[in-house]
């Protein structure tokens, strides 16, 4: 029974830090376009980058 309980906690820690680092993996990609993005804007315009 200990055993059963056991697995099936390390399962869940595996998923929620599976999740969470693809969570952390699309947060950081959208935060990286999001910067290239108002980067490219502000050269468009001519501000000092």
């Amino acid at each position: 029974m200990f055993n059963f309980v056991s697995t099936n906690l390390s399962l869940l820690i595996n998923a929620i830090r599976r999740s969470r680092s693809v969570a952390y993996g699309h947060s950081r990609r959208y935060a990286i376009a999001f910067s290239n993005k108002s980067f490219q804007t502000i050269s468009e315009r001519g501000f000092p980058a």
